[in-house]
């Protein structure tokens, strides 16, 4: 896993989105950044990579070819278990939880 040491914390609770004010319960916006782990074949990235010269696209390089998921959720301690047992693989892939709310997105 990389960056990310639990839902940031105000208080010892997990900082939420409040929606309150529209009957909805209180959740947090996360993303979700998928990536083969360092060393791992990567065959998109590779074309992508070897397809951009060919598009007038000179100097890029390290291309990775990843995944982005973004989910709303009510109790964010589950993020790691979510993450390790459906959204990514982790013999292959890393993953990178960034709370949108830190972020100061929505």
């Amino acid at each position: 896993m990389l960056g990310w040491n639990g839902p940031e914390r105000t208080h010892d609770r997990p900082r939420r989105l409040d929606h309150s004010d529209r009957g909805a319960p209180s959740v947090m916006r996360v993303r979700v950044l998928i990536r083969p782990k360092a060393g791992i074949l990567d065959p998109q990235g590779e074309a992508v990579e070897r397809a951009l010269p060919a598009l007038g696209f000179d100097g890029v390089t390290n291309v990775q070819v990843g995944r982005l998921v973004e989910l709303d959720i009510e109790d964010p301690w589950q993020l790691e278990s979510i993450c390790e047992r459906l959204l990514a693989n982790p013999l292959v892939e890393d993953y990178e939880i960034v709370s949108m709310e830190a972020a100061g997105k929505r």
